[in-house]
């Protein structure tokens, strides 16, 4: 028990057994060597009955309770007063700083006859040969290799290298990470910008203009990736500007209709059958331009809400109010 309690804890050096101090120096005869006091599970049974286990370290308090005077160094604890908060087990209280125990108390577990546990305190004097027997314990298990204190901080050291380390390599995975993405954003937006730039080059600028102004493309040669934005635009409209007369000439005078705009309202074909249609696609077209009059189309015009009515200029020269009706087919030619 004195062996066990680290109160006479057991060492050998024996200098033949090598050249390094730690195959010389031996504690391994005494109980858990690595531990600072030996652990013990204790099966116990409550009163009523409920069986748990306790586990017990073995100090030199403990190895104390033995002795025939026993009584002199501990003071049992009502069950009543027993209080988590205050009242620590020896060997927890032992490792807190002693700045940390002015409202703390240690206990041991005891049983008496009738196997009834109790909380005992031991007095000032036998905590202290406690403390002093632990410290004495961690100086031979220094020697002894076993929670030897420049390995534990040489493992620690390295804990932290290790650790460091990994911060490390996880900050570049991530610099690389947003490298790459930042690389896959331009890349992409360049294949974009180089599709958007290859439609363009290829695309009639008369599909781009206002409906109703037929423009004449330029030429190829003329707008070539290797001009400046600046001088494509500049000869666009150079050459809209040249065909503005030309425009004004080349624009039909018959009525017209933008098929696909058309949302099948009903106002056309039912106001003039006779010259408004729907196609297959249930969107209406001009079937017969000379069935109608100029005012029907004026009328279609106006009633449209599409707008995709287009009067263009009356056909029939003596047909009545021409003069008001121009005006009004004006807005939509």
């Amino acid at each position: 028990a004195a062996v066990e309690s680290r109160e006479f804890p057991l060492f050998s050096y024996d200098p033949n057994r090598g050249l390094e101090w730690g195959s010389r120096f031996l504690v391994s005869a005494n109980p858990q060597p690595e531990q600072e006091w030996p652990i013990y599970e204790l099966d116990v049974c409550s009163e009523d009955g409920t069986e748990s286990s306790l586990s017990l370290a073995f100090t030199p308090a403990d190895f104390m309770v033995l002795s025939a005077d026993a009584k002199n160094y501990y003071l049992d604890v009502p069950a009543q007063f027993w209080s988590e908060d205050s009242l620590l087990p020896l060997a927890e209280y032992l490792r807190l700083p002693l700045k940390d125990t002015h409202d703390k108390l240690p206990f041991l577990w005891t049983i008496d006859e009738q196997r009834v546990l109790h909380r005992i305190l031991p007095n000032i004097m036998l905590t202290e040969i406690c403390r002093e027997r632990l410290d004495a314990w961690s100086f031979v298990q220094d020697f002894g290799g076993s929670n030897n204190y420049h390995a534990k901080v040489a493992a620690e050291q390295e804990r932290t290298e290790a650790a460091v380390e990994t911060e490390k390599k996880i900050a570049e995975l991530e610099v690389k990470h947003q490298a790459e993405l930042e690389q896959v954003r331009q890349q992409t937006a360049a294949e974009a910008m180089e599709r958007l730039s290859a439609v363009l080059m290829d695309l009639d600028p008369l599909s781009v203009l206002p409906s109703g102004k037929a423009v004449k493309a330029a030429k190829p040669e003329e707008l070539t990736p290797m001009k400046s934005a600046e001088q494509n635009l500049a000869q666009l409209v150079e050459d809209t500007e040249e065909d503005e007369e030309v425009a004004d000439e080349e624009i039909s005078e018959e009525a017209w209709l933008e098929t696909f705009r058309c949302t099948t309202c009903n106002e056309c074909t039912e106001m003039s059958p006779a010259v408004f249609d729907y196609n297959e696609d249930k969107q209406a077209f001009i079937k017969d331009i000379n069935a109608g009059t100029f005012k029907e189309l004026v009328l279609a015009a106006e009633e449209c809400p599409a707008k995709c009515i287009h009067p263009g200029q009356p056909l029939n020269p003596d047909e009545a109010g021409l003069e008001d009706l121009i005006k009004r087919a004006a807005v939509f030619n």
